[in-house]
């Protein structure tokens, strides 16, 4: 099984066994996410490290504000953040092979 685990899950799964708070661990995590994100992007862009370190220094002070409003979300209030996957299966929907089919 942990063959196929992720980095979610396990961060989770470390996170109650070792009975972190749920908030502590949120941030946390999006303090990872948000760290991982930047570091991505200094390869890909000629910015420089200085600049990915005032990037991160902007972003930490918001972390405790978006778990917060995270917390307060009830599934219906959660979509798609993946832009490209939805307009590739809007395009599917409209397909000439498909127009007729269903």
């Amino acid at each position: 099984m942990r063959d196929h685990a992720t980095y979610a899950g396990m961060f989770a799964l470390a996170s109650t066994r070792w009975q972190i708070d749920r908030g502590a661990a949120a941030q946390a995590y999006l303090w990872a996410w948000t760290e991982n994100q930047v570091l991505a992007a200094l390869k890909l862009l000629p910015i420089g490290q200085s600049s990915g370190q005032r990037i991160l220094n902007r972003i930490l002070p918001a972390i405790p504000n978006i778990v917060s409003n995270a917390s307060t979300l009830v599934d219906d209030d959660i979509d798609i953040a993946t832009p490209l996957q939805g307009m590739a299966s809007n395009w599917h929907e409209t397909h000439y092979s498909r127009l007729f089919r269903s």
